[in-house]
C-alpha cells in the first residue's frame, strides 16, 4: 500500500501529464487544420495555461549492446514484445523538448538528450547505426513527449535537432510503420471547476474527426483517485485483519506454553535448579515465537521481483524507492511484532505461575 500511495503521482504524470491532449498522425491535412484553428480561434488563452506543442515518434526498438538499438519489424513484435532487451524509444525535436520543461538547450546535428525510465545513462546511443553524443542524461521530463499507453514499458526519450532529418536516416528510405508519428497540443487550465471542464471537454470534442484524440485527463485523474481508493480500503482492511490475528495467535500462543512449562517447573526445581535459572531457561525458550518472524521476511524478500512487477500495474515506482519501502515496512512490522511479544509476555509467566518470582 505504502508503495503504491508513493509511486501513484509518478504513474498519474505519465498516463495524464497535461489537463487536456489533443493528438493526431502526421500528413493528416484535416487534422493539421483542427490543430491550427484550435489554437487560433476554439481555445480562450486567458483561461488556460502551460500550452505546448509536440512532435513524437514511437519505436520499438532491441538493444543489441549497450546504448546500440535497432528497430524491430512488424512481424517481430509478438515474439519480442517482453524481451527484456526490448525498449519502446520516443524520438522527439529540440523544439518540443524545450516546449514541454521549459528549457532554452541547443543540439548539434550529431547531439541528443536523453531520458531513461530506468535511470540509466548514456555517453552515446546508436540508432540503426546513427551515432548520436548524449549532450546530457536528464532525470526528469514532461511525460507529454512520451507514449502513455507504453508506461509500463522500459521507456527512453531520445531528443535530437530536427526530427524529420534523423528519422530519414534510420529508415534507410523506406517507411518505419513501429509506431506512426504525431503531433498534439496540451494544456491545463487554470480554473479546474467541473463547469469549466465540461465546458473545455464539450468545445473540444465539437465536429472532431475519428483521427483526433482529445484526452481529459482531469478525468481520467478522478477515475484513477477511485480505483486507487477502493485499493487502498482493501489492503487496509487485510492488513487490519493479519495484525488482530498475529495478536490472537501470539496471545494463545504465550498462554499454551504458559501453561506447559507451569508443569515442568517443579521438575526442574525439583532437579535443584534455581527459580533464577528457571526463569532466564523459559525466556530463552520464548524467543522460538519469532520464527514466524524471520520465515515472513525471507518469504517477503522472495517475492519481492513478483511484487515490484505487479505494483508497477497500478503505480510508478523506482526500484531504488521500493526497496527502501520495502525495508522500513519490514522494520515497522518487526517493531509492531516484538511489542505484541512484550505485551503478552506476562500471561506466559501469569499462565506458569512464575511473574511473581
Amino acid at each position: 500500500m505504502s508503495a503504491m500511495f508513493v509511486g501513484k503521482n509518478d504513474l498519474l504524470d505519465r498516463i495524464a501529464p497535461s489537463d487536456f491532449l489533443i493528438q493526431y498522425q502526421e500528413n493528416d491535412k484535416e487534422s493539421e487544420k483542427y490543430g491550427k484553428n484550435l489554437l487560433e480561434k476554439n481555445i480562450d488563452k486567458q483561461k488556460i495555461e502551460n500550452l505546448g506543442e509536440f512532435r513524437r515518434k514511437g519505436l520499438v526498438v532491441s538493444e543489441k549492446s549497450p546504448g546500440k538499438f535497432s528497430i524491430i519489424e512488424d512481424d517481430d513484435l509478438r515474439k519480442t514484445i517482453m524481451d527484456e532487451k526490448t525498449k519502446i524509444i520516443s524520438l522527439t525535436d529540440i523544439k518540443s523538448f524545450n516546449m514541454a520543461n521549459k528549457t532554452n538547450i541547443s543540439l548539434k546535428k550529431d547531439e541528443a538528450i536523453v531520458f531513461d525510465s530506468k535511470a540509466k545513462k548514456y555517453g552515446k546511443i546508436s540508432l540503426e547505426n546513427q551515432n548520436l553524443k548524449v549532450k546530457e542524461n536528464v532525470k526528469n521530463t514532461s511525460y507529454v513527449l512520451m507514449d502513455p499507453t507504453t508506461s509500463l514499458f522500459h521507456n527512453i526519450l531520445v531528443v535530437v535537432d530536427d526530427m524529420d532529418e534523423f528519422s530519414k536516416k534510420i529508415s534507410d528510405g523506406e517507411n518505419i510503420k513501429t509506431f506512426p508519428s504525431v503531433s498534439g497540443i496540451y494544456f491545463d487550465l487554470k480554473d479546474k471547476s467541473q463547469k469549466n471542464i465540461d465546458y473545455m471537454d464539450k468545445n473540444l470534442n465539437k465536429n472532431i474527426s475519428d483521427n483526433i484524440l482529445v484526452k481529459n485527463s482531469i478525468e481520467n485523474r478522478k477515475e484513477f483517485d477511485k480505483i486507487h481508493t477502493g485499493a487502498y480500503i482493501v489492503v487496509l482492511i487485510l492488513a487490519l485483519v493479519f495484525l488482530i490475528s498475529t495478536i490472537i495467535v501470539i496471545y494463545y500462543k504465550q498462554a499454551a506454553e504458559g501453561l506447559e512449562d507451569g508443569r515442568n517447573i517443579k521438575i526442574l526445581q525439583k532437579v535443584g535448579m534455581s527459580k533464577k535459572e528457571i526463569k532466564i531457561q523459559s525466556k530463552t525458550k520464548l524467543f522460538y515465537v519469532f520464527g514466524p518472524l524471520i520465515i515472513s521476511i525471507i518469504h517477503i524478500l522472495i517475492a519481492s521481483k513478483l511484487a515490484f512487477g505487479m505494483i508497477q500495474m497500478f503505480a510508478m515506482l523506482e526500484l531504488r524507492k521500493f526497496i527502501e519501502i520495502e525495508a522500513i515496512c519490514i522494520i515497522i512490522f518487526s517493531l509492531i511484532y516484538i511489542m505484541i511479544f512484550r505485551i503478552t509476555l506476562p500471561i506466559y509467566f501469569e499462565m506458569g505461575k512464575l511473574n511473581k518470582e
